[in-house]
């Protein structure tokens, strides 16, 4: 993780700032982002995959209400800038939070493990021989057939238990990785999201197929 750039003055007053704040505790006056701080830090919890979606969005509307441009319409330009780029970084951190496969390669980079490049076929020879089969199917479904429909619905029900057994298994070796801090746990992850990554762009695919059906 990045090193903290604290103590520092706040840039408006040269009052001292000793930790990561919004706003100067001298002068009120808006700082900008930290930039070492990560997404958790963001809303003030702790690292993790289980992250409660109800609790993050509260929070999230707090500060965006902090934060919104709107309140400062009529102050400095560096003001107003230092708003935006707090909105931009809180807006980031909202979508990883809410997105598994986001979250997941998020928490992997932030523990300083290497995330394949997306572009890549899968390492995992065996899984690799269950994608081209699904995209076999996909790709031979005529769609004139009367129930190509329901061949669709059929795949995407298979799929969609597929990610979410990923997303359960993501969860397990997380909270593992945060009792034990093993390497190796997070090498289970990382092909954990590759799987589910394909998963994914299986579905988007699929998602083409049925606008071409209806």
């Amino acid at each position: 993780m990045a090193t903290n750039i604290f103590p520092q003055p706040c840039w408006s007053c040269r009052g001292p700032i000793t930790e990561s704040v919004p706003f100067c505790p001298t002068c009120k006056i808006i700082q900008p982002p930290d930039p070492t701080q990560n997404y958790f830090g963001v809303f003030s919890i702790d690292p993790g995959f289980n992250v409660d979606n109800k609790h993050i969005e509260s929070l999230y509307r707090e500060l965006q209400q902090q934060f919104h441009p709107d309140r400062f319409a009529t102050k400095s330009p560096t003001e107003r800038r230092f708003s935006m780029e707090h909105v931009t970084k809180l807006n980031e951190a909202l979508r990883t939070m809410e997105d598994p496969l986001s979250l997941a390669v998020y928490l992997l980079q932030l523990f300083g493990h290497t995330v394949e490049n997306s572009s890549k076929p899968p390492s995992d020879p065996e899984f690799l021989m269950e994608v081209m089969e699904l995209r076999e199917s996909l790709e031979d479904l005529d769609l004139s057939r009367g129930d190509a429909g329901e061949e669709l619905d059929a795949m995407r029900d298979d799929v969609e238990k597929r990610c979410l057994n990923e997303i359960s298994e993501l969860s397990n070796l997380f909270n593992d990785y945060f009792k034990n801090s093993q390497d190796s746990i997070l090498e289970q992850a990382a092909k954990a999201v590759d799987r589910l990554r394909y998963h994914n762009r299986f579905l988007e695919e699929l998602d083409q197929r049925e606008e071409a059906l209806y």
